[in-house]
């Protein structure tokens, strides 16, 4: 893995373009940051910034997925935040409304095909940063997740991934998250996702 030098953080003002919800902003890298991030990545380690609200946290994870050429996603966590939101969503009220309207004025034929569950199941976060190929491909009709296509960094190079404001999470999800990610950086052919 090719590991940037501390200057190519350090030595320039990062100009970040507006990217979905995210404003245009200028990044300075202190040298503190930039010693962690390549430290990260030397170990093969994600890293858990802390600090107090406003202090650039998370546009630090914007600029540091410019300086690395990679694909930056994010998402909020939440109380309500469960472990499989962020693999996969299934829209089972969708797929109940369009079950009801089949029954009217459906064609047999139709039924199996239109409320095939795959129709249903949304790619999350983590779908897309660690098997971003299969999440592209998988035809969901309820999309509840989709990266920026603003996003001009190659897929190959790797994402930034931010999980932002895990600590309001329920205390099982951070503790599921460090398994399953271990579980799927063991064995990257298996993916804990139905009917994929």
């Amino acid at each position: 893995m090719n590991i940037p030098e501390r200057s190519e953080f350090t030595d320039f003002k990062h100009s970040l373009s507006a990217i979905g919800t995210w404003r245009k902003n200028v990044h300075v890298f202190d040298d503190r940051s930039a010693q962690a991030i390549r430290a990260a990545l030397a170990a093969g380690r994600p890293l858990l910034v802390r600090g107090e609200p406003g202090t650039g946290k998370s546009q630090l994870a914007r600029a540091a997925a410019k300086v690395l050429q990679r694909k930056f996603l994010s998402q909020v966590i939440d109380a309500h935040t469960e472990i499989q939101d962020l693999w996969y969503r299934f829209d089972a009220v969708s797929r109940l409304g369009n079950a009801q309207v089949l029954s009217v004025n459906g064609k047999p034929e139709d039924v199996k095909s239109e409320l095939d569950p795959k129709k249903y199941l949304s790619p999350g976060i983590l779908w897309w940063a660690f098997a971003w190929e299969r999440a592209e491909k998988h035809q969901c009709e309820h999309p509840l997740f989709r990266p920026d296509q603003q996003d001009h960094f190659e897929k190959n190079n790797g994402v930034v991934l931010l999980l932002d404001e895990i600590d309001k999470a329920d205390a099982d999800l951070p503790n599921s998250l460090g398994f399953m990610i271990l579980w799927v950086l063991m064995d990257k052919e298996k993916f804990p996702v139905l009917w994929s």
